[in-house]
């Protein structure tokens, strides 16, 4: 009895929990919901992302399908990140994965995509986008922070810009035959001739 006891206690700290679902699966099969959020944290509890949907149907206690789901992207600071909008998807409760072969429209600060299908992972914020996809990448907004010409660059192409302006040709000043002499009698001693 003393050594079954030690094993059994391995045994119970190596099962985990069942995961938990949310309140929606307490509904019974078949239910409709209106205007549903799904949010996400990080472990420091700032919202990371937010499913929503206008309307959702409860297919089981483990599956939802939604109509016109937006999954919102958010940065640490809070800011939009991101958004993908679908117009059918369903989300599975137990692996958190949400999936649709319907059209999906992708929106990033860097990234514009659009594509015929989704599988996206909503607890690890990652996923693939099925094609044929079409992707436009654009360029960040330019700040002081981020600027991609640095200063000198800028102020060497505004001189080029102006070196290329028309000058009014001024005459050279008229040298006096005094101060003509000075100049050669410089030179030559600069150069060590006398």
């Amino acid at each position: 009895m003393l050594l079954s006891t030690p094993a059994l206690h391995a045994v119970e700290e190596d099962v985990t929990p069942p995961k938990k679902l949310s309140s929606v699966s307490l509904l019974p099969d078949g239910s409709q919901l209106h205007n549903v959020m799904f949010p996400r944290y990080d472990k420091s509890h700032r919202l990371i992302g937010v499913l929503k949907s206008s309307a959702m149907t409860l297919v089981n206690s483990n599956t939802i399908a939604g109509d016109n789901v937006v999954i919102n992207f958010f940065n640490a600071d809070q800011t939009p990140r991101g958004r993908v909008e679908l117009d059918k998807a369903v989300f599975d409760q137990t692996l958190a994965m949400v999936k649709t072969v319907e059209p999906v429209s992708l929106q990033s600060d860097r990234l514009n995509a659009k594509g015929t299908g989704l599988y996206y992972s909503f607890e690890q914020g990652k996923g693939y986008l099925l094609g044929p996809i079409t992707t436009w990448i654009l360029n960040p907004t330019e700040t002081t922070m981020n600027l991609n010409h640095p200063p000198l660059r800028k102020s060497a192409i505004i001189g080029m810009s102006l070196l290329t302006l028309p000058l009014l040709a001024v005459p050279p000043p008229v040298v006096s035959p005094e101060e003509h002499e000075a100049i050669k009698a410089d030179v030559a001693s600069k150069a060590g001739v006398t």
